[in-house]
């Protein structure tokens, strides 16, 4: 294939992946903002994918863990990053590596500052030095996607979309690098949260509304069935009385 076939850069695949999954809802009626400190808040998986034009078609694939609380009085959330590494000597045989303080104040419900800092043995996370990450300002589109982008400003400077499809899920994507030597990188970022446990109520609920039902038709049944034998006999009764 000729040089000239190919993308000029990965900025046009970032493109394609950053806007593919909201360009279909940028019509109709708006969707209500979203509460980020609710959505985050929790535990959650996250799987990064990382590709680099430097070295050509080579992918790396991370696994990574947050765990995020929101801040009693405060409007925010505080929390832990860290990624899956084999250690055979710790427990379960998985240790962790590229731990993080993160941060993340909010200024209203769908705008605010994502914030990360190294953990340092026996320090507080409240003493950590926090870098600003990437501002998030939300846009709701019409098929219910929640997408913020802007400047990321991490050790490699560039740009991010961080798109939010499904209550328990959200893709972050990251471009940096140039067209020099270092080359152009993209990380996606793709995370899930486990799905709470439906209650005994949502679960078997339909099963025993119908068995309440079915229950009830035969004892309804039952019961006139009853009072019509009954009223059989009485008259059966009344005129063999007569017949006398």
């Amino acid at each position: 294939m000729a040089p000239s076939s190919r993308p000029s850069s990965l900025l046009q695949v970032v493109a394609v992946l950053c806007l593919a999954g909201v360009a279909a809802g940028e019509s109709g009626a708006p969707k209500p903002p979203i509460d980020f400190a609710d959505f985050f808040n929790g535990n959650w998986t996250v799987e990064t994918r990382s590709h680099s034009s430097s070295k050509g078609a080579e992918q790396s694939v991370t696994i990574g863990h947050y765990q995020m609380s929101k801040v009693e009085g405060r409007s925010g959330l505080q929390g832990m990053y860290w990624e899956d590494v084999l250690d055979p000597e710790a427990e379960g045989g998985m240790g962790r590596k590229r731990e993080l303080w993160v941060r993340v104040d909010m200024d209203t419900p769908s705008s605010g500052v994502f914030y990360t800092a190294k953990v340092v043995e026996d320090e507080d996370a409240w003493a950590a030095d926090y870098k600003r990450l990437f501002d998030i300002d939300f846009e709701a589109h019409a098929n219910g996607a929640r997408v913020s982008r802007g400047a990321w400003y991490g050790k490699k400077k560039g740009l991010y979309t961080l798109a939010i499809t499904r209550q328990f899920n959200f893709e972050l994507t990251i471009f940096t690098g140039d067209e020099g030597a270092s080359g152009q990188n993209i990380q996606i970022m793709t995370a899930r949260k486990p799905i709470p446990p439906k209650s005994l109520l949502m679960t078997y609920g339909p099963t025993v509304g119908i068995m309440v039902i079915f229950g009830a038709s035969k004892l309804i049944k039952h019961f006139f069935g009853t009072q019509a034998n009954k009223a059989a006999a009485v008259a059966a009764a009344g005129g063999g009385k007569k017949a006398q």
